[in-house]
């Protein structure tokens, strides 16, 4: 990959129920540092796979916590706005909207 700066394609749309599939997509689209890709067993759960090692793991890698945690939560709190229908403002309590 070099010096190419890499980065995630825009979000899903807000109501967007996201199948095994799109979720690997996405899951594989955060992956902008190390060796790690992401796989479906074919029953649905994700593996981890380790290029660099050639090693595999059930568990979330340190490197990609963050950036699938990070995902996660904005996923979530986009799909909660979206459907909340409601747009107000919001005083973040210093003065300002």
């Amino acid at each position: 990959m070099g010096d190419q700066e890499l980065s995630a394609p825009p979000p899903p749309p807000p109501d967007a129920e996201l199948t095994s599939e799109q979720k690997l997509y996405w899951l594989n689209a955060l992956q902008i540092v190390g060796d790690w890709t992401v796989h479906d067993d074919g029953d649905g759960r994700l593996f981890y796979y380790d290029r660099r090692t050639d090693s595999s793991q059930w568990e979330v890698p340190d490197a990609l916590a963050s950036l699938e945690t990070e995902f996660m939560m904005k996923l979530m709190l986009q799909n909660a706005v979206a459907r909340s229908g409601v747009w107000t403002a919001h005083d973040a309590g210093n003065g300002t909207l």
